[in-house]
């Protein structure tokens, strides 16, 4: 990974994102079991790549959002699959914002849940 992904800082995110992302689940219920988040360097403006550990259906998985803010106002773009899936948020590879999955700063968050 390249060493500017590396070094961005983990960020804590507070439990009201974390609601708020597993409340985009129209079909599912998602109980949140933790989540970091990394501030990209690649987008004007704040962009939180978001990794949320959660439970569905007795199976855990981690899925990866973008946010513009950690104040659980949103809006937010499903990054991965599992986000993509899970959620009911809009595709961040589609339109306008054509976010990748294998972003580095995605793969970033997820490393900072361990």
């Amino acid at each position: 990974m390249d060493e500017r992904y590396a070094g961005l800082d983990c960020i804590d995110v507070p439990a009201v994102v974390q609601e708020s992302l597993a409340g985009g689940s129209n079909e599912w219920t998602m109980t949140p079991l933790g989540a970091a988040a990394v501030n990209s360097p690649d987008f004007t403006g704040d962009a939180y790549f978001v990794a949320m550990r959660y439970e569905v259906d007795g199976e855990q998985n981690v899925g990866v959002w973008l946010a513009t803010n950690l104040d659980g106002e949103g809006p937010y773009l499903a990054v991965d699959g599992f986000a993509k899936q899970f959620t009911d948020w809009p595709d961040a590879d589609k339109g306008q914002f054509d976010v990748s999955p294998a972003d580095p700063a995605g793969k970033r968050a997820r490393n900072c849940l361990g």
